[in-house]
């Protein structure tokens, strides 16, 4: 099992505008990738977004995005 990894990564981002626009993004994401041959690499990963947007004259807005990515990396 030492040719497979796992790894996770957490994202916490805030954006402020002058004209009263506020962002605030909070993301997940977390992996498997496996070691086929000393220059092929395979992966799948995972990941969970929630950004929360405040305007002033609008209100406050939430998105979610949930995404799965499936690869292969060769080096070469």
């Amino acid at each position: 099992m030492e040719d497979t990894n796992v790894y996770g990564n957490f994202k916490y981002e805030r954006d402020s505008v002058d004209q009263g626009k506020k962002a605030r993004e909070h993301a997940v994401l977390f992996g498997v990738d496996h070691k086929l041959h000393k220059q092929v690499l395979t992966y799948i990963e995972g990941a969970y977004a929630r950004t929360r947007t405040t305007e002033s004259k609008k209100g406050v807005k939430t998105e979610k995005e949930k995404s799965v990515g499936v690869g292969l990396r060769v080096y070469f």
